[in-house]
């Protein structure tokens, strides 16, 4: 069974900020991280040591050590920035936490449970204490939280080997090898930044952490020879006009967006050899379709309603579920269930116990298909708009602004009242706000829209919390 800590047994390497570490330097960092927490532990009572380790990070590179830690030593792990600290005290009782992990040089943090300070990024001086049998696990066990398909916080747990499974999938669609150079700026403790670190690790390849900016991505793709590029729809219009004119060309670009928009996947498509979209949840592992999009054809095959199909299954063992909304309805629009050897164990409620867990995972997402068995995406169930008893396109609707106006946060809506809102972020100056206007009644006229200027939240990745 490959675990996370078995991982440091194959010849990768991590550059932090023009800091290279091999693997053997993360072994060794691992291990004296590990040895501070055993001994800690060392006369404390062993169930204290079957609760929950929150690890505590500032960065890519905690986050990645973290993963190691909790797999060297088999732990029931929780990985959180150090500015989330607050969804801690919502989702987990205080007496089911072992104790919060975080280097010493966090300060102004106080903690009912016991606090354990590790030095991240530096080699140990100390003598290592014995790893193995720490706890009795077969293997760590990693919670993430996740909204689901109600939008409220909930905490779901994995053990780790499943993790590492679907990011030997990714791995192997992409043909990534021991050539390849990944770029990591989405948060390793989220799903998308795990798997861009574990596809890296797997292939033995090399893996960069930095933070990302738009005014530097050329800089940062050409300074480290990157090859395999993450991004979200949003981004790809200003990093398209970037690549075109420093001429930079990448093997692959991924979508990390739950949708990507076929004028976001147009203004990219010539700055990459394969633009990959994807879809996958936090509870599916999370890959669960992949489309490798290489020419304008591909785009307008694969394809509706202005947004481009998360593609075929990833694998053969992955099941897909189709349910229609309205089986007397004219449209074949269904709702998405899935169930994939690659799914989380479950929802665990506030003393880590597991839920009862549904054979079928209810993605939340209304989905349609071609006989090709090419899945397209086209909203979530949550926010499913109709007028006069079929779907607005809102897709369409935001690729014009897209195209017109630029990347401009934006979201649909629908008041109690029936009325149609597009909500655009407060950045937008007058004249986005003049065009915009002038399309909607221009071309958009038969759904009367009202204009809504407000502050968007987003999450620490980018994406809209409260869009379609």
């Amino acid at each position: 069974m490959l675990t996370m800590y078995s991982l440091l047994e194959r010849n990768w390497q991590v550059i932090c900020h023009d800091s290279q570490y091999s693997a053997d330097d993360i072994t060794t960092i691992t291990k004296g991280c590990a040895s501070s927490v055993v001994r800690y532990f060392r006369h404390r009572p062993q169930a204290e040591q079957n609760k929950l380790f929150v690890f505590v990070i500032r960065n890519n590179f905690e986050g990645m050590i973290s993963y190691f830690v909790a797999s060297a030593l088999r732990l029931k792990a929780w990985i959180v920035n150090v500015h989330d600290l607050g969804i801690v005290d919502m989702l987990v009782d205080t007496d089911c936490i072992a104790a919060f992990v975080m280097s010493n040089e966090v300060r102004d943090i106080n903690t009912i449970n016991q606090r354990i300070n590790i030095s991240f990024d530096r080699y140990p001086s100390l003598a290592s204490e014995k790893l193995e049998g720490f706890t009795e696990n077969p293997c760590a066990r990693f919670y993430f939280c996740t909204s689901g398909t109600t939008s409220t916080p909930k905490l779901i747990q994995y053990h780790e080997n499943t993790l590492i499974e679907n990011a030997c999938a990714v791995s192997q669609y992409l043909k990534l090898d021991n050539e390849d150079r990944s770029l990591c700026y989405f948060p390793v403790q989220y799903m998308y930044g795990l798997s861009t670190m574990l596809c890296a690790f797997l292939s033995e390849s090399k893996l960069v952490f930095e933070k990302f900016h738009i005014s530097n991505i050329g800089e940062l793709v050409s300074h480290y020879g990157i090859t395999n590029l993450p991004l979200i729809g949003d981004w790809m219009l200003p990093v398209s006009e970037i690549f075109t004119k420093s001429r930079i060309h990448v093997n692959n670009i991924l979508n990390a967006s739950d949708r990507l928009l076929t004028v976001q996947a147009a203004s990219i498509l010539s700055s990459c050899d394969t633009l990959w979209n994807n879809f996958g949840q936090t509870e599916s592992g999370p890959r669960l379709f992949h489309n490798g999009i290489r020419s304008q054809s591909d785009i307008e095959k694969t394809s509706k309603y202005g947004v481009v199909a998360p593609g075929k299954v990833m694998t053969d063992n992955i099941k897909i579920d189709l349910r229609p909304v309205d089986p007397d309805a004219s449209d074949s629009v269904c709702r998405m269930f899935y169930k994939t050897p690659f799914a989380c164990d479950g929802y665990v409620d506030s003393y880590l116990q597991l839920k009862p867990r549904a054979e079928w995972f209810d993605s939340g997402d209304l989905f349609v298909k071609d006989e090709a068995e090419c899945y397209y995406w086209i909203a979530r169930a949550v926010n499913e708009f109709k007028h006069n008893g079929k779907f607005i396109p809102v897709q369409l609707i935001s690729n014009d602004i897209v195209k017109y106006v630029g990347g401009l946060r934006h979201y649909f809506s629908k008041a109690q009242n029936g009325d149609l809102y597009l909500n655009l972020d407060m950045s937008a100056n007058s004249a986005q706000i003049k065009i915009i206007t002038k399309l909607l009644m221009d071309k958009w006229y038969q759904y009367a829209f009202k204009i809504n200027v407000r502050e968007i939240a987003t999450t620490k990745t980018g994406k809209i919390k409260c869009a379609v």
